[in-house]
């Protein structure tokens, strides 16, 4: 991935004056006294420090991060997993690197999300005219509220402290799909200039403590390129190989150190997993421990290398992935092929002829394959994408899951909030026929759904029994997208 040294967010220069309001005028300015500095000032436009995140007494993660103005990459190691990986912004996008050094663009309403937080951090938003919204009770103390918008950035609330100027915390995209509330709770000061020392994220009990802080060494766009993949694939067959389908699942055969099992291809699956059983056959070596997240709750397991997997013909050396659960599926008990095996390679899966196709990136041009172009979020190592229901009165964030045997799963607020229809189907409680659900020009009619308390209201999974129903699915992850080709006639 290309890195781009400019800054895009030269509209902050160009924004009209801050607000005529004496109050709002004379809490800028009492902020720029307290922090001492401005966005992009010469001492501060270099920046280096390390984030370690605790819980209680625990290190939990810590992360380098290197920032030229707005710009940044973030380098995180996780200790209990013994993992690393990367994010960061170019100026002209973030993106996110897992574990094995794959580098995926971020985009739509998460890249929005994380230009805000950003902002925040670099302390752009004291460039910008504030407008008071509100004064509010919170964190046990009174605050103004700022509202700010900065261009293509989400909306955000900014707690400012009326006496002294300081931060209190930000809402990023507040009452939005990607809400995001950051609590300050206490300054450090580096060159007698004050940046936020430690802060919490709403709803998690780690908290993140800023140290090391660096100032006015120089960095280069070189020093916030994507890391270099650890991981690398032997692209030595493009020609499309047979696969099995069920009723409900992608099956693949392949070989990890040598072993041949049966895997399922999920997109769902933020990295590569192994059951236990298989791990030990082909010869993984734990050297981490990490939590893993399903639809059915979390798990324990390892993380480990294998030197070798190897599948239709080609080969991903020295991977990193998870193993420790029990037998994944009968079918195919051996493990999950999710963004690691889909992150490095243009991946094609032709329903209709029960193959898939594995090829170099480089050598595809994305342009010409044929079907429906759509962006997808891969933030968190899962392509999400916007989706309109009945009419579009309500617009979902869908995960495209192979890996899940369901239909359409989501939550039964949307239905109330939005006054959905879905129609009673069979005997399954919670399921039904939707009107219809969007995805760009697709329209899908009465489209089967299943409900799930708490799955979130805007959120939706769109399983393998609702994408077998297409001709293709080409996996085109280097650029953030998916192609969904319809049956041929």
């Amino acid at each position: 991935m290309r890195m781009l040294s400019f800054l895009l967010l030269g509209a902050l220069a160009i924004l009209p004056p801050p607000s005529r309001a004496d109050d709002t005028a004379s809490l800028l300015a009492r902020h720029k006294a307290f922090t001492g500095w401005q966005f992009n000032d010469d001492q501060t436009h270099f920046l280096q420090m390390t984030d370690t995140v605790t819980n209680g007494t625990e290190i939990v993660k810590t992360q380098e991060i290197k920032r030229i103005g707005a710009l940044f990459r973030a380098d995180t190691h996780e200790v209990k997993s013994a993992v690393n990986w990367s994010t960061g912004f170019t100026g002209n996008l973030f993106w996110y690197s897992d574990e094995n050094g794959f580098t995926v663009p971020i985009v739509g309403g998460t890249a929005r999300a994380r230009l805000a937080e950003d902002l925040f951090f670099v302390d752009g938003y004291a460039q910008m005219p504030w407008t008071s919204a509100r004064t509010e009770q919170r964190w046990n103390a009174t605050y103004n509220v700022v509202h700010l918008q900065a261009p293509s950035a989400a909306a955000v609330d900014l707690y400012v402290d009326p006496a002294s100027g300081q931060y209190g915390g930000i809402v990023i995209d507040p009452k939005g799909d990607h809400e995001k509330t950051i609590h300050v709770l206490d300054y450090q000061t580096q060159n007698e200039k004050r940046f936020v020392g430690r802060w919490q994220v709403d709803g998690e009990k780690s908290i993140h403590g800023a140290s090391n802080i660096r100032l006015g060494a120089p960095l280069t766009g070189d020093d916030l390129h994507p890391p270099r993949p650890a991981a690398h694939w032997d692209f030595t067959n493009a020609t499309p190989f047979k696969i099995r389908l069920t009723s409900d699942r992608i099956i693949v055969t392949a070989r990890v150190n040598g072993v041949e099992g049966q895997f399922l291809l999920d997109s769902g699956a933020s990295s590569l997993f192994l059951s236990g059983a298989f791990a030990r056959r082909a010869g993984i070596k734990a050297q981490g421990h990490a939590t893993t997240y399903t639809l059915y709750g979390s798990e324990q397991n390892d993380s480990g290398i294998a030197d070798s997997l190897e599948i239709g013909g080609n080969t991903l050396h020295n991977v990193t992935l998870y193993f420790g659960s029990g037998a994944i599926d009968d079918a195919a008990p051996d493990g999950l092929l999710g963004f690691d095996l889909l992150a490095g390679a243009f991946v094609s899966v032709d329903f209709q002829q029960s193959t898939v196709q594995i090829q170099d990136p480089t050598a595809v041009d994305e342009s010409t394959v044929p079907g429906v172009h759509i962006a997808v979020d891969l933030s968190s190592g899962v392509p999400f994408t916007e989706m309109g229901v009945q009419g579009k009165t309500a617009t979902v964030n869908a995960l495209l899951d192979t890996g899940s045997p369901r239909v359409i799963l989501i939550d039964p607020q949307l239905l109330y909030t939005y006054g959905l229809h879905i129609t009673a189907a069979g005997v399954l409680g919670g399921c039904g026929l939707l009107d219809d659900m969007t995805l760009g020009p697709i329209v899908y009619d009465k489209p089967n759904a299943c409900t799930v308390p708490d799955f979130g209201l805007h959120n939706a999974l769109l399983g393998y029994d609702f994408l077998k129903g297409l001709g293709k699915l080409h996996f085109d992850y280097q650029h953030a997208a998916m192609i969904l080709a319809p049956q041929a006639k």
